[in-house]
């Protein structure tokens, strides 16, 4: 006979094996995880198919086994959910040009994509970055300059005025105001209109530049995959997608589509009443501006998984200490 201790120390020591068999669903019941074959889980509220997503600003759609977050028509290249954000990597288009010097330096302009009216907003974790030579790239949101920077040539292109201490060395590897300049954006939680503007710093009409050096760019860009995949201005040049990191939430009047509102039994497991941001929408006929306010869930302390579903968020395996 098994003395009562022992056995209920077999129990203990039992449950956590038979708890790891068992993962947090990431989407309701009987929808795709993924575009085919793909690798990017497709987290609720996000979904594939009718019924598989809370509301149109999170339908996603597979072409190709690309997934394609219809409401604002990029692809999705990761999503994310955890107790310190909900964050959505899609890729992003590079405003490129080689013509800036043969149109007298006048000033090309790109809208962003437009995320008003949208759960979604530009993470404070990406960087504007701008390349090229004597290139002036900066970024305008509600037609106020937010974030901009400088790029020359090379040192010899730098005016005392901008950088004082000449014998200062700069490493053409990095991407620090020679043919390559990189600044941050503002810490707002609200940011969803974004205008890029690159221009050259030096037009003169006799001028002639290589090729290479005519060209500029300039883009928003996740700042971790900027880090480890480009060193060096060349392999800035010439880039046409990035990956570009969004916060999102859920809007405040699709809130209680949410399966596990309802039931007060989930509040000990996840938290849906954290109010991070607002979201601006403009009335076309009176041109009149109004924000609604978004949520974001999370797993309480102790629990992890999809806060969004109803049996979301699971407990955490904890150490058995003998």
């Amino acid at each position: 006979m098994i003395p009562p201790l022992l056995f209920q120390l077999m129990i203990l020591l039992s449950w956590p094996i038979n708890a790891l068999a068992e993962s947090p669903a990431i989407a309701k019941p009987n929808c795709p995880t993924s575009c085919g074959n793909g690798s990017i889980s497709i987290q609720f509220p996000f979904g594939i198919g009718a019924g598989c997503y809370l509301d149109h600003q999170y339908e996603v759609t597979c072409i190709s086994s690309t997934p394609i977050l219809r409401s604002i028509n990029l692809t999705v290249l990761d999503i994310s959910i955890s107790s310190e954000a909900s964050t959505i990597l899609v890729n992003h288009t590079v405003l490129h040009s080689c013509n800036l010097e043969s149109i007298r330096g006048e000033i090309v302009m790109n809208g962003t994509v437009n995320l008003e009216s949208s759960p979604f907003f530009f993470s404070d974790e990406n960087r504007f970055i701008g390349v090229g030579c004597n290139t002036f790239a900066y970024l305008l949101s509600n037609r106020s300059i937010i974030s901009g920077c400088l790029s020359f040539c090379d040192k010899s292109n730098i005016s005392a005025e901008t950088m004082p201490l000449r014998n200062v060395t700069l490493r053409n590897s990095d991407c620090n105001g020679i043919k390559c300049c990189q600044t941050r954006i503002p810490s707002s939680r609200d940011l969803q209109q974004l205008r890029v503007i690159l221009s050259t710093t030096n037009y003169k009409e006799n001028t002639t530049m290589t090729e290479q050096n005519k060209c500029k760019s300039a883009f928003l860009v996740d700042q971790e995959w900027f880090g480890n995949n480009i060193d060096s201005p060349g392999k800035a040049q010439g880039l046409k997608h990035v990956p570009v990191l969004l916060d999102w939430g859920i809007h405040e009047s699709s809130f209680d589509l949410i399966e596990r509102n309802p039931s007060k039994r989930y509040n000990k497991t996840s938290d849906c009443n954290q109010i991070f941001a607002h979201s601006t929408s403009t009335n076309t006929s009176t041109n009149a501006t109004f924000t609604m306010p978004v949520r974001r869930c999370r797993c309480n302390p102790g629990y992890e998984g999809n806060p969004y579903l109803l049996h979301g968020c699971q407990g955490k395996l904890l150490p058995i200490l003998i």
